[in-house]
């Protein structure tokens, strides 16, 4: 339903959505001889042209007395716009801080993106958080959201070939615990009043949207405990803000009981392992080295974390445990379902 917040006129709030809203309405709506109320691209800003058209489509349609000048919600002005909007403009919404003119979704987008969420790899209780803010967004803005591919879960392959310092099991999305939420098909109506279809289920970047657009968003999640990484990737939501996913990926190797893991934190993480023996932890290199099966190892390393004499350490013996270093992790890949915060 459109609506406004404020009032629009030479005293009212001037909050940039009212007069934003006002504008695109009175532009879209044309005289009887065809000529648009607002002949002007829609600004946010209240001026000598706003107010005119204002006047005019008051005069109009026999509006006068203490309304004359001014247009809230419920007044008569009111009613009037909403009566004239053609049918390809109805449910007008503007972005609250935004110059940002859009159509409200359908419910159908609304629930297809429900049904996205429910077929999506994703940690129980973070499904029913995704769940939530797409409502909420509907509910708040009308506008739909969706999740994209699995809703964002990346096997610990997929995490390595972003070759990335985020390696593989060390990302949220590795475990269910991240989201992509996107715009799903949201139809901008231009400065012209042409509409412009802006994104379809696969939609990345709605680089014609203010990031405030995403601030809307970014709200809504917070509350559900969702928390965003920033502009440089806007549908990404985090299921938790503070956690150490190296640790937390040790943790995970650990209750297999194979071998004892550490990691030294950092930008990239630095891994330990004792190979299974019972000697010292050794350094074993990054995530993505571990992946790759090139873990940095040496006979004399390999030796000192076997408990036994550098002699009895042979060079045979570096693809043997690279194999296994590479086998604890595709183990905790199959296991991402019992990873837990640390």
């Amino acid at each position: 339903m459109t609506i406004m917040t404020a009032d629009v006129g030479p005293n009212g709030a001037k909050l940039i959505q009212d007069i934003t809203l006002i504008q695109a309405m009175l532009q879209a709506i044309t005289r009887p001889d065809g000529r648009r109320y607002y002949n002007a691209n829609y600004d946010g800003r209240f001026g000598p042209k706003t107010a005119a058209a204002i006047t005019d489509f008051q005069t109009a349609h026999g509006i006068a007395g203490p309304e004359s000048g001014h247009v809230s919600q419920g007044t008569a002005t009111w009613q009037e716009l909403l009566n004239a909007l053609p049918p390809d403009k109805q449910d007008m919404r503007v972005m609250p801080g935004t110059a940002v003119v859009y159509l409200a979704a359908s419910t159908a987008l609304l629930s297809k993106g429900l049904t996205k969420v429910s077929g999506a790899k994703f940690q129980s209780d973070l499904a029913t958080r995704v769940t939530s803010l797409i409502r909420d967004m509907y509910q708040a803005h009308g506008i739909a959201l969706t999740v994209g591919g699995d809703g964002g879960f990346r096997t610990f392959k997929q995490q390595a070939d972003l070759h990335s310092n985020v390696g593989p099991g060390e990302s949220l999305h590795n475990y269910g615990l991240a989201a992509d939420i996107y715009f799903n098909t949201l139809r901008l109506v231009g400065p012209e009043g042409a509409l412009v279809s802006a994104g379809d289920e696969s939609f990345y970047d709605l680089e014609t949207l203010s990031y405030a657009t995403w601030e809307a968003r970014n709200l809504i999640a917070q509350r559900h405990g969702m928390y965003p990484i920033g502009n440089q990737d806007r549908p990404h939501l985090k299921g938790m803000s503070q956690v150490s996913p190296g640790q937390s990926l040790v943790a995970l190797l650990n209750t297999r009981g194979k071998m004892t893991w550490d990691v030294t934190r950092g930008k990239p993480n630095m891994y330990k392992s004792n190979l299974g023996g019972s000697g010292v932890l050794i350094d074993v290199g990054q995530a993505a080295m571990i992946w790759r099966a090139q873990a940095n190892l040496t006979p004399h390393t390999i030796a000192t974390a076997l408990g036994i004499q550098a002699v009895h350490a042979h060079s045979g013996d570096l693809n043997r445990f690279r194999n296994a270093l590479l086998d604890e992790f595709r183990w905790a890949e199959q296991n991402w379902r019992n990873w837990q915060p640390k």
